[in-house]
């Protein structure tokens, strides 16, 4: 069973205008695969977003502000997503970059190399550094040093806090988060886990970089979420 789309005509006050700000972003930012039924009821994560538009404006504000900030070349974008992707078997996230990704003309084996969960033998220097660092975060446990430094030498210091937002904030890995979707254009969210998937993914969207930050003496201890996402931050990171 998915948690059912909602179509237009029976979204809540609150739900209306988080709906028309995501269909708006969908049109300009994310039209490479199908995100919106015929009937005009969001599908993917948006559908879920809207279910909870409390916690769901907060995520799209985050990726909203991930767009508006991109400074990573797409490729590495795309590598690092669809690392994440695969890592959880995440059936909408895959399709969603693969679309993404053949419209900058990544080749079909290195797709499929990726998705499949491997490195492909023909990345080039930064785009192998880009898949180490996702790989390794969606794993688990502190990013090593000796990594860490060499995305700061690749990327730059900002460009390393947003790789790593970007890895927490496509990681749908948060309890078995990877049952919850289904494949392709109809993708949904189960009922069971629903909040655990948007606090989770929130939650480690806003702590990722922070983290990884003050873990060690030479980081950027500075770091914050964005003002939208303060509230969630605050309430949930008291149980840390």
């Amino acid at each position: 069973m998915c948690l059912p789309l909602i179509p237009p005509t029976e979204l809540t006050t609150e739900q209306r205008g988080l709906y028309e700000d995501m269909r708006n972003g969908i049109s300009s930012n994310f039209n490479a695969s199908k995100a919106v039924r015929e009937d005009g009821a969001l599908m993917g994560p948006w559908n879920p977003w809207l279910h909870e538009p409390g916690i769901g404006k907060a995520i799209w504000d985050l990726t909203l502000a991930m767009t508006a900030n991109a400074t990573l070349p797409d490729n590495v974008r795309q590598i690092v997503i669809l690392v994440v992707g695969a890592r959880f078997d995440a059936a909408y996230e895959i399709y969603a970059h693969i679309a993404v990704a053949e419209h900058e003309a990544m080749r079909p084996a290195r797709l499929a190399t990726l998705v499949a969960d491997l490195k492909p033998n023909n990345l080039s220097d930064d785009e192998s550094v880009a898949f180490d660092v996702a790989y390794k975060l969606v794993r688990g446990g502190t990013l090593p040093e000796a990594l860490y430094r060499l995305a700061v030498d690749t990327f730059g210091q900002h460009g390393t806090n947003e790789m790593i937002y970007l890895v927490g904030l496509y990681c749908p890995g948060v309890d078995d988060a990877q049952r919850l979707q289904r494949a392709g254009p109809r993708a949904g969210i189960g009922p069971g886990s629903i909040r655990v998937f948007v606090v989770g993914v929130t939650i480690f969207a806003v702590a990722s970089v922070w983290c990884a930050s003050s873990s060690t003496g030479g980081r950027d201890r500075s770091l914050r979420p964005p003002p939208s996402l303060a509230p969630v931050y605050e309430k949930f990171t008291e149980r840390l």
